[in-house]
């Protein structure tokens, strides 16, 4: 079955929590696109912005998919 590998939680504006997305799958895509995993839908947010990657020890990173910012 699936693994959880933690959770992905939307912290709003005013600094409150907002959704929680659970990290089942090894890799989750952010950004404005339609093939994000989670799409984030600002101007200043690239297609393809960043991606977690879950390797199979568990470690977790964040990789910058981003052609225009850091």
């Amino acid at each position: 079955g699936a693994h959880l590998h933690g959770k992905i939680i939307v912290i709003k504006r005013n600094g409150t929590e907002g959704a929680h997305f659970p990290l089942i799958a090894t890799c989750c895509l952010f950004g404005r696109g339609q093939s994000s995993d989670i799409r984030i839908q600002l101007p200043t947010v690239d297609t393809t912005q960043c991606q977690i990657e879950v390797d199979d020890k568990g470690n977790v990173f964040i990789k910058n998919m981003s052609t225009t910012s850091l």
